[in-house]
């Protein structure tokens, strides 16, 4: 038998790992696959600047992660040629849900090992989709699934579910590698490595034998494919053809329909609207459905509503700057899914700022102050004998140059009111004050006054989330107050917004969230009144 090291690992495996380092690190040296006789390109030489890795990884010169690149750099190039190509089908659909969670785009390696970019895929073991969700998972992340629809399916739902998901693992574990361990084995095997465990790294875990095999090869394959295709000509893979994007729009159901009437109405087969869906499993479509569908089939769906209301049943309305689809539906009173089709806008089309669109004619324009937004005010006062403090809501197109052109201030003011860095984005959904002169009239843009907002103190949340007589103390308030919730273990803050009928945007404002920050298990959340 062979003589075995810590671990019950061979010697001479041993060594032929490290000898996969050398080779691994030659092949970023100065490129691989010489002998390659396949339809790609031979490496071109190494580029001037290094790109950096992703990950966040600082070194390839890690024995399982050097073995998987030497794979995909050679022996499997086939695979990850195949890969990298068929990625490119969804690439942008994938990226903008990474992005809308604050994920980052090598995650998509993720799918590529779990399902191959197959929506369809599916397991034994009962995981489904893309990112391979099983039920208990999906319960936990939102997604439905049931004898009418399986969102672990859904291309845009279940990848903003793996992205929350996967940074959630990354926040508490410290590293993407243990994330993805994490993924593969669950939290609490991770959890378990981690006792009494000193260092508590991924790659110590590695070296001393404390990774099953089938995870680390699961979490190495994944990191070794986003480092090849960071830079594919290095190992290999330069030209390439890759798959085109499919062309597709997301149409929200506005009304409960059928299959067959909204393929009627969309000028396309049940099949083909079934082939592009793949987590439609029923046929009845109800409100809040998000269907991907030829582009073109947006302009007979809008034709076919306007003709339902016929002409006199719509008007003509204009967004003010500031506005997004969801304020203009609870500015005039109508679902956005209906502000949606009878505009001919896709899912996540925002209108342009100040531009028509097409409301029924019998939507009644809300007064302003019906829902008083809760604004939390900088550190730093300031207070104008000739000035009027008004409020404005940030929307995720909106700039600071922008927004103090269309004010007439100067953005400098602006950042010193707020406390802000002008040279840093704004924060979507955060309430900015503004000092315009007294005799001003918001014409044209979302502003609101003092007088149509709830003045909050930072601590408002954990204020509202304490025992009544440990406030027994404080003055009635001459305010409404909002309700308070506790997160509870498996909610999400889109879970929540649905069960209080509110929006997440509004969620992260009122307990001045950041985009990316995680809500934990007991924390006190105002979400309405």
């Amino acid at each position: 038998m062979l003589p075995r090291e810590r671990g019950g690992e061979p010697a001479l495996l041993r060594l032929a790992g490290q000898l996969l380092v050398l080779i691994a690190l030659a092949f970023s040296a100065g490129g691989a696959g010489r002998a390659w006789s396949g339809p790609l390109a031979a490496a071109s030489p190494q580029p001037a600047v290094e790109p950096a890795l992703p990950f966040e990884l600082t070194s390839l010169a890690h024995e399982s992660l050097a073995a998987q690149i030497a794979y995909f750099s050679g022996p499997g190039r086939r695979q990850a040629a195949a890969l990298f190509s068929r990625v490119g089908t969804l690439r942008p659909e994938l990226y903008e849900a990474l992005d809308s969670v604050g994920a980052p785009h090598e995650l998509v390696w993720v799918a590529a090992i779990e399902s191959g970019f197959d929506p369809r895929a599916g397991s034994r073991s009962g995981a489904a989709g893309l990112w391979q969700f099983i039920p208990v998972a999906a319960d936990g992340f939102d997604l439905e699934h049931n004898g009418r629809v399986d969102e672990r399916r859904h291309v845009r739902a279940s990848t903003e579910a793996a992205g929350r998901l996967l940074t959630d693992l990354r926040r508490e574990f410290g590293s993407w590698p243990l994330a993805l361990a994490a993924y593969n084995m669950g939290p609490y095997g991770v959890r378990g490595l981690l006792a009494g465990q000193t260092p508590t790294d991924f790659w110590s875990f590695e070296r001393n034998g404390l990774l099953p095999g089938s995870v680390r090869r699961y979490a190495t394959k994944i990191l070794a494919l986003a480092v090849v295709a960071s830079n594919p000509e290095r190992y290999g893979l330069s030209g390439l053809q890759v798959a085109a994007p499919r062309e597709v729009a997301e149409f929200a159901i506005p009304s409960e329909m059928t299959l067959t009437e909204l393929s009627r109405g969309a000028g396309a087969t049940p099949q083909a609207i079934r082939a592009l869906n793949p987590w439609l499993i029923g046929t009845l479509l109800v409100p809040g459905d998000a269907v991907y569908l030829p582009p073109a089939s947006l302009e007979p769906l809008r034709i076919a509503a306007t003709k339902a209301v016929g002409t006199a049943g719509l008007r003509t309305a204009s967004t003010r700057f500031g506005e997004e689809v969801d304020d203009l539906a609870d500015r005039f009173g109508v679902r956005p899914e209906q502000l949606r089709q009878l505009n001919g806008w896709p899912r996540g089309f925002e209108p342009a700022y100040e531009s028509e669109l097409l409301v029924p004619a019998n939507a009644t324009e809300r007064a302003a102050g019906g829902e008083r937004p809760i604004v939390i005010l900088p550190a730093l006062p300031f207070s104008f004998a000739d000035r009027t403090r008004w409020f404005y809501r940030v929307n995720h197109r909106d700039d600071l140059d922008t927004l103090a052109a269309r004010l007439g201030l100067a953005a400098a003011d602006i950042a010193l009111w707020n406390d802000l860095d002008p040279t840093l984005p704004l924060r979507v959904s955060s309430m900015l004050t503004v000092w315009m002169p007294a005799a001003y009239v918001a014409d044209g843009i979302q502003l609101w006054p003092e007088s149509a907002v709830e003045i909050a103190r930072p601590d408002a949340a954990a204020a509202a989330a304490a025992p009544k007589r440990a406030r027994a103390s404080e003055p009635k308030r001459t305010r409404h107050t909002r309700k308070s919730h506790a997160v509870k273990a498996g909610e999400t803050l889109s879970s929540i917004a649905r069960r209080f009928h509110v929006r997440v945007a509004d969620l992260r404002r009122w307990n001045d969230l950041d985009e990316d920050e995680v809500i934990l298990v007991g924390q006190p959340l105002l979400v309405g009144r």
